[in-house]
């Protein structure tokens, strides 16, 4: 905890015999200091009691392997800035017609992310804003940003920066991989 203080949630330190009664696929990583088998989906690395200089390089190497992934889900084509709107409402117009342009979106994609804003804001501090259809409505997942000049009003926070998710209609792994990084790199005042 000490060294990675800021950088990592440890979530659980529990007993091997106890292992089986936890879904593993919901984490990270495991460190374990007895040897486990490699059924497991994510990294499995064994550390000695007390952690050596070694095992922390190698901790590190497998925790920053995630923030690498989460880049296949951008793209300069779909990344605005310098962007000169006063209302999200049009911001979000502006997105989802760029967008259209590159990505295979459904004809009512504008309206699916205009749909899931009346449900409740999207706006969550930290100056962002994270808006989204509300359903699954394209065939990958992909995240746009949109960096404003200056801060609007988003229902009731101040917004700069919105990245418009859309997550193609799937389950598994890499796609709770996808809500972790973004959640972590999102709730990140850096």
């Amino acid at each position: 905890m000490r060294y990675y203080e800021g950088k990592v949630n440890i979530v659980h330190a529990i007993q091997v015999s106890d292992l089986s009664k936890y879904d593993t696929s919901l984490y990270d990583v495991i460190l374990s200091t007895v040897p486990l088998s490699n059924s497991y989906t994510m990294p499995v690395i064994q550390v000695q009691t007390f952690l050596e200089e070694m095992t922390l390089k190698d901790i590190s190497k497998e925790l920053n392997t995630d923030t690498y992934d989460i880049e296949k889900y951008f793209s300069e084509a779909i990344f605005f800035s310098n962007l000169e709107f006063e209302k999200k409402d049009d911001i979000l117009k502006y997105m989802c017609e760029q967008i259209a342009k590159v990505k295979d979106v459904q004809e009512n994609f504008y309206e699916s992310v205009m749909n899931r804003e009346m449900i409740s804001t999207t706006s969550f501090g930290n100056l962002v804003a994270i808006p989204h259809p509300n359903h699954p409505i394209s065939s990958e997942t992909f995240v746009a940003v949109g960096i404003l000049k200056k801060q609007i009003l988003w229902d009731d926070k101040k917004v700069q920066i919105v990245f418009l998710v859309s997550v193609e209609n799937s389950q598994g792994r890499e796609l709770q991989k996808f809500y972790q990084m973004v959640s972590r790199l999102l709730s990140s005042r850096n």
